[in-house]
């Protein structure tokens, strides 16, 4: 006669084994998914500060152009890079307030400077995302 204990056992085993690797895999791959989203976001966020200071030149010249007042450049200058600053701060405190709470812990940033060593650190995935050819090496 046949233990059929020992089946029940084995089938267990296998079914809490099966069980405990989907979801070691799904979670290293939910954060792996939640890194990625990070990073584009954060390179998103670059690429809108690059379009910012491409306008701010163009308005430049054109102030310089149309002989605009000094105050009236200083002034521009001026309110421009208070939305600069208030455009990177929401961007950021954005991110931060949307991550879900059990994911806050990995979050690695906080401010501005700290989620662009962040974009450097992960600047890879980044390039690999956009498809851009990276001169840099490692860290």
């Amino acid at each position: 006669m046949d233990p059929w204990w020992l089946y029940a056992i084995v089938f267990l085993f296998g079914y809490v084994t099966c069980k405990t690797f989907y979801f070691m895999r799904s979670m290293r791959m939910s954060l792996k998914l939640l890194k990625s989203s990070k990073v584009i976001y954060l390179s998103m966020l670059v690429k809108s500060i690059e379009n910012y200071a491409a306008s701010e030149a163009i308005m430049l010249k054109y102030l310089n152009d149309s002989n605009a007042p000094q105050d009236v450049k200083k002034a521009f200058i001026d309110s421009f890079e208070v939305e600069k600053q208030t455009f990177k701060s929401r961007g950021i405190q954005n991110l931060v307030n949307n991550i879900p709470y059990t994911f806050k812990s990995n979050i690695g940033f906080h401010d501005w400077e700290s989620a662009m060593l962040y974009l450097a650190f992960n600047h890879k995935e980044a390039y690999e995302f956009w498809r851009i050819k990276s001169d840099k090496k490692d860290y």
